[in-house]
């Protein structure tokens, strides 16, 4: 048995070592694994997202570019515990964050029963859910870091309420009916190719109309 820290992942920068919002992120991250170093010398850390690069030739990983940056934090720390570090790098969502670690540990024959997860503060409801349901006999640390200093993070606070709930909807379906699975990660992937193809100025915006189309969906379906 082990204990288990997940760090979700949230895009790939151009240059993550001159990306603010990884840097503090991670900085919490490292931070809230110092602090405990004594308890936590069989940790296992888990770094966690896909291949959502804009940037040519999009072949960098969230969770392999985490990996790099996190690693050159550690060379500056007297940190001498013995962590064992994996990247799973299929998932294109907080939902196969989840989903695609647990089939990561069961591979790697890793029992996880005390988990703690890392994540950005405006997901916080949605993770805790889907958490509880991929996880369900883990004993489960929620650590919420607001660290996004883009103009996504100050939308209007009742925009990214109700799209937190139409993404939560479309996580709820997938976890409850696995047949529609495969035609979630399709989607996914047709919005990653959607911002591949448009101006770096206008992908914020976008982004921002492709999920009031998913807002509206999920109203309709209700």
């Amino acid at each position: 048995m082990k204990d288990v820290f997940l760090i979700l992942g949230y895009g790939v920068p151009e240059d993550i070592f001159k990306d603010g919002n990884y840097a503090r992120y991670l900085k919490a991250a490292l931070d809230n694994f110092l602090k405990k170093e004594n308890d936590r010398r069989n940790g296992l850390i888990v770094f966690s997202g896909g291949m959502t690069d804009m940037f040519e030739p999009y072949e960098r990983s969230e969770s392999r570019e985490m990996k790099r940056y996190f690693e050159s934090l550690l060379k500056g720390t007297a940190v001498t515990q013995n962590w064992k570090i994996l990247n799973e790098e299929a998932s294109l969502s907080t939902l196969e964050n989840l989903i695609f670690t647990k089939d990561l540990l069961e591979r790697e024959e890793v029992l996880c029963e005390t988990l703690t997860i890392f994540f950005e503060i405006t997901r916080e409801k949605r993770v805790r859910t889907l958490a509880k349901k991929v996880f369900p006999e883990a004993n489960i640390t929620f650590i919420a870091i607001d660290f996004d200093q883009t103009s996504n993070r100050y939308l209007d606070r009742e925009f990214i309420q109700k799209k937190e709930a139409a993404a939560l909807k479309q996580d709820i379906k997938a976890i409850e009916g696995p047949e529609y699975r495969k035609r979630y990660h399709e989607l996914l992937e047709e919005k990653f190719s959607l911002l591949r193809h448009t101006e770096l100025s206008k992908r914020e915006e976008v982004l921002r109309e492709w999920w009031k189309n998913e807002i509206r969906i999920s109203n309709k379906e209700a």
